[in-house]
């Protein structure tokens, strides 16, 4: 048989036989790579801190100000190596009063940042009362 012949003889199965191997290895290699980036992905933790709230307020100095509670519980998820890390001080609870009007008490809505990487979960409780006290007379 010439090397012709060895080439053109049933061309149509073998180039059926190479595009069914391709397709076959490209399957196998997508779910080999998703097994990989799912076994890479970092399970998610959660971890309660209790973080003092600190009040936001106007540059002319309206206040001072107490709330209540003053102390809120952070719910924050994140890498479990991470959360070990993590430390309360890095957290930080605030409340904007820099809009209140002269009234006297006022709720507002707690606010949290945390660090790159976490996610806040929960903020209990999620509102606070904050309290104009009165300045001391000289």
């Amino acid at each position: 048989m010439a090397k012709r012949d060895l080439i053109l003889h049933n061309f149509g199965w073998k180039v059926f036989s190479v595009l069914l191997a391709a397709l076959v290895w490209m399957a196998l290699s997508t779910a080999e790579q998703r097994a990989w980036r799912l076994q890479q992905s970092p399970v998610i933790n959660y971890r309660k801190f209790a973080v003092s709230v600190a009040v936001l307020n106007r540059a002319d100095g309206a206040g001072p100000f107490t709330l209540t509670p003053a102390l809120v519980e952070v719910e924050i998820g994140g890498n479990a190596a991470a959360l070990e890390k993590l430390q309360p001080r890095e957290i930080a609870a605030f409340v904007d009063a820099s809009t209140s009007s002269e009234e006297r008490s006022f709720r507002r809505e707690v606010r949290v940042a945390a660090p790159a990487g976490f996610r806040i979960q929960a903020i209990t409780p999620a509102v606070v009362v904050v309290t104009r006290t009165p300045r001391p007379a000289h």
